[in-house]
């Protein structure tokens, strides 16, 4: 039997995994800093309206920073990727 095929299959599949990596990468990047505006956009609002939960709001948008800060970190470094 030669399964010498199998080699370049799963090579070609990690080339897909690391490639869509980056993708889903970049939406994240794209997805979080809408989300970043429109969050300091309300906070802005709420201030100027003197609202209550200002800080948690403020909160809420930092805990999401570090959030996606953390996973465009431990996203590559799953399937074994160093950008």
């Amino acid at each position: 039997m030669d399964y010498s095929w199998g080699a370049s299959a799963l090579a070609r599949a990690h080339d897909f995994a690391v490639t869509m990596m980056l993708y889903v990468l970049y939406v994240c990047y794209a997805v979080g800093s809408i989300m970043s505006i429109i969050s300091a956009l309300i906070i802005y609002i709420k201030i100027n309206n003197q609202e209550g939960q200002v800080m948690k709001n403020i909160m809420t948008l930092f805990g999401a920073i570090l959030f996606m800060i953390g996973a465009t970190i431990d996203l590559p470094a799953f399937f074994g990727y160093h950008i």
